[in-house]
C-alpha cells in the first residue's frame, strides 16, 4: 500500500471515528431533548461525508495508477522512437535495405500516435493503453533486431501481429470516462 492509499485509509478511519463519536453523543440524548434534531442532522452530515469519501477512494486510486501507466506509455513511446531512429541510421548508412521502411514507417507512426494520444486519453483503460504502447515498442525492437541481422526477415511477421495486437488493445479502451472519474 502506497502513501496515498495509506492516507486515504487514515481519512476513512478518521471519518468513521468522528461518526462513532457523534453517534455516541446522539445516544446520550433523550428523544425529547432540545438539540437532538440538530445532533441528528450532524450525524447525517458526517455519514454523508464518510460515504462520499469512500465513494471517491477507488477513483482516486485509479487516477494515481493512471499516472504510472502514462509514464509507461511515454517511456515505451520513447523506446520505440529510439529503435526506429537506430533503424533509420542503419538504413541511411547503407547497412540495411530501404525495404525495411515498410514495417518501420507504420510502427513509428503508430508509436507516435499512441504516445501523443495519451495526453487526452481518459483515466479508464489506462492499463490497456500502456500495454498497447509496450507492444509497439517491442515491435520496434523486433524491427531493429531484424535490420541488424540478429533475426531472419521472417521475424517481421511478428511486426504485423504486434501492430494488430496493439491496435486491438488500444481500440478496446473507452474513449471517455464515467461520470466522476477525474484526471
Amino acid at each position: 500500500m502506497g502513501k496515498a492509499d495509506e492516507a486515504d485509509a487514515a481519512e476513512v478511519r478518521r471519518l468513521q471515528q468522528e461518526l462513532q463519536r457523534l453517534h455516541a453523543d446522539l445516544d446520550g440524548l433523550d428523544r425529547d431533548a432540545p438539540g437532538r434534531a440538530e445532533q441528528l442532522l450532524t450525524v447525517f452530515a458526517a455519514t454523508e461525508r464518510l460515504l462520499d469519501f469512500e465513494d471517491q477512494v477507488p477513483r482516486r486510486r485509479e487516477t494515481r495508477l493512471r499516472r504510472i501507466s502514462s509514464a509507461i506509455v511515454y517511456v515505451a513511446g520513447a523506446a520505440a522512437a529510439v529503435a526506429m531512429l537506430v533503424s533509420a541510421l542503419l538504413m541511411a548508412t547503407g547497412r540495411a535495405s530501404l525495404w525495411y521502411l515498410i514495417p518501420a514507417v507504420p510502427t513509428v507512426l503508430f508509436a507516435g500516435g499512441l504516445t501523443a494520444a495519451e495526453h487526452r486519453a481518459p483515466v479508464q483503460g489506462h492499463r490497456l493503453r500502456a500495454a498497447a504502447v509496450v507492444v509497439v515498442a517491442a515491435t520496434a525492437g523486433l524491427i531493429v533486431t531484424v535490420i541488424a541481422g540478429l533475426l531472419t526477415s521472417w521475424a517481421l511477421a511478428g511486426v504485423l501481429v504486434g501492430l494488430i495486437a496493439a491496435g486491438g488493445l488500444w481500440a478496446s479502451t473507452p474513449d471517455h470516462d464515467e461520470a466522476g472519474v477525474t484526471r
